[in-house]
């Protein structure tokens, strides 16, 4: 430690010892209690003194030292556990700093970006914690929709549409894996809406859209067979729903088809979609059925024979 070091430490002691003179003896026996436990690094008891302090000399000469030093360790405690990957921790420590800020963005936004990428995105993925990863992900969307940036994330690379597109497909994986095909669906297009230069939002939007649509043509067309059924009410429900779902298919990929229209790196999906596309419309827009041909009119009667004179 240099000489000016030493002398600034040394001043900043007296400044403390003589502020420290100046309190009770009640005040001055529960500040050294958090002293001497900060000293040793003995956190738990540290924190607790901390706590039996503020809570006992609320407008002490420390109380808002105090404050800020157990924030600190908290935001110490967190970033630990976001860097040791340890999930359980981090949704603890993290929760635990929620409890004075519920809307702090770049507590929500940490939890739910690692949470995705150590566990979701992991091969094979990971859904121990999807429920928190769900619950912290749409916090976070709701967050950034409304207009708010993570301060810890470089201004220089921030990209609103990519973050929310990402977010929102973390949303879709989770639904997607829990079975819930219309949240997922719903999620895909809100990605897609999001970040329309990116295709795949869009892509797995229109397949399982698709797919549902296929299941609900498939259903209307056995119906369909029996005569009896085509007036009834589950009919047209069916055919409804048929309906509704190859529009969102349509609406899908035909977004993904503008988005890839010169990239020749989705040709084999371009096939693919743009055969299903044709499906869908043809559900939705059949072809009117071809009249029979008109009766061919009678000949007319043939003239009297006349007779010369």
């Amino acid at each position: 430690m240099s000489m000016k070091c030493k002398l600034l430490w040394v001043l900043l002691t007296a400044v403390c010892l003589t502020a420290r003179a100046d309190l009770s003896k009640e005040e001055r026996e529960a500040y050294q209690a958090w002293y001497d436990a900060n000293d040793t690094k003995d956190w738990p008891k540290a924190i607790e003194a901390a706590k039996i302090y503020r809570d006992s000399f609320p407008q002490g000469e420390y109380a808002d030292y105090l404050a800020k030093w157990d924030h600190g360790l908290r935001v110490q405690f967190f970033a630990e556990a976001v860097r040791a990957k340890n999930s359980e921790e981090m949704i603890k420590r993290g929760s635990d700093l929620l409890t004075e800020d519920p809307d702090n963005l770049d507590v929500i936004y940490s939890i739910a970006t690692t949470l995705r990428v150590n566990e979701l995105w992991a091969k094979p993925p990971v859904f121990t914690h999807a429920g928190e990863a769900a619950a912290f992900t749409l916090k976070a969307t709701q967050l950034i929709e409304a207009g708010k940036e993570p301060a810890s994330v470089d201004k220089a690379k921030w990209n609103k549409d990519n973050a929310l597109g990402t977010l929102y497909l973390t949303l879709a994986l989770i639904e997607k894996a829990n079975k819930n095909t219309d949240l997922a669906i719903e999620y895909y297009t809100k990605a897609a809406v999001a970040d329309p230069s990116n295709p795949s939002h869009a892509l797995s939007a229109g397949i399982l859209s698709y797919t549902k649509y296929q299941e609900a043509a498939r259903k209307y067309r056995e119906l369909m067979k029996d005569v009896a059924n085509q007036d009834k009410r589950e009919t047209r429900a069916v055919k409804d729903e048929a309906d509704r779902r190859a529009d969102a298919a349509i609406a899908s990929y035909t977004q993904f088809l503008s988005v890839t229209a010169t990239n020749a790196s989705f040709a084999e999906q371009r096939a693919k979609v743009e055969k299903g596309l044709a499906d869908a419309n043809k559900f939705r827009h059949p072809e009117p059925p071809v009249p029979p041909p008109a009766p061919v009119p009678p000949a007319p009667p043939a003239a009297p024979e006349t007779k010369s004179p």
